[in-house]
């Protein structure tokens, strides 16, 4: 069982993932589906993926899909020609991308963990911008 460490108002498993990771999943996966999609991707990376491929084979919806494709060619993980998309990252994104994809194989809760950490705390953030009465200890 990992070591724990008290965080905000409970306990929260220490960074089993190493800061690179943490940071690229900050940085470039905003979501589970966004993970899916590059996993998908990436195993294969020559194919140009349409749109409509992409929602059939994960069976999302069509924005679930072109919101992730932004994120992940924001990131630089993917490519955009003209109706189609491609895995197509630097080597050192495509480090990152398999280093993410061995990990979620073999501890995808931790994985996880880190993508909601990722959501939790901006609304948490959002949340403290409207306290009243600075914060109580």
């Amino acid at each position: 069982m990992p070591k724990t460490r008290r965080h905000r108002k409970g306990p929260v498993a220490s960074n089993t993932l190493g800061d690179d990771l943490i940071s690229f999943i900050d940085a470039a996966i905003p979501s589970v589906w966004a993970l899916d999609l590059m996993i998908l991707m990436r195993s294969e990376a020559g194919r140009g993926w349409t749109s409509e491929a992409l929602i059939a084979t994960l069976r999302a919806s069509d924005q679930i899909v072109a919101e992730n494709l932004r994120s992940l060619e924001r990131a630089g993980v993917v490519v955009s020609e003209g109706a189609a998309w491609r895995y197509a990252p630097p080597a050192s994104i495509d480090a990152l991308c398999v280093a993410i994809e061995a990990t979620y194989r073999d501890r995808p809760v931790s994985v996880v963990n880190a993508i909601i950490r990722r959501r939790t705390d901006s609304l948490a953030t959002f949340a403290n911008a409207f306290r009243l009465g600075g914060k109580k200890t």
